[in-house]
């Protein structure tokens, strides 16, 4: 299992969207106070200014996700299905966090920039277009070995 290089590019995906999910993704200004972006809600200080637990599940079905398609490798062609679909779910999770941002950021303040954390997503999409290359290259390395039996 973690002896094919696509298991350590879908393990990459699950801890980059782990970590993504419990690290700061935004950071804004509010009358001359920092108002922090993450998956769970918008932190002014100590107190939570808006709840956005919404972007936590999508990260954390996108975690899972990949960690499944991690014990998948059996079965290529359902692995690479199912990390098209992990791919899917980040993008959605990279436009409802550009929502949050953007849109939902002005009640809270005047966006400044984005955090690290935002940048782990758009990371994981290319671990999963790379594990995908490469569950294809071993699936074609099954089936010319299957021709020469």
């Amino acid at each position: 299992m973690f002896q094919r290089i696509q298991t350590v590019y879908l393990f990459l995906v699950c801890v980059c969207m782990g970590v993504s999910i419990f690290s700061p993704l935004a950071i804004m200004e509010c009358n001359g106070s920092t108002v922090e972006l993450n998956a769970f809600s918008f932190y002014k200080g100590v107190d939570i200014a808006f709840e956005t637990i919404v972007l936590f599940v999508i990260g954390l079905i996108s975690s899972l996700i990949s960690l499944i398609a991690i014990f998948l490798f059996k079965n290529r062609k359902k692995q690479i299905r199912i990390t098209i679909w992990n791919i899917i779910i980040m993008i959605v999770f990279i436009v409802y966090l550009l929502y949050l941002s953007f849109m939902k950021g002005d009640v809270v303040g005047i966006f400044t920039k984005f955090s690290w954390g935002a940048l782990l997503p758009l990371i994981a999409i290319i671990f999963a277009i790379i594990s995908i290359k490469r569950i294809k290259k071993d699936e074609e390395l099954v089936r010319s070995l299957e021709r020469l039996r």
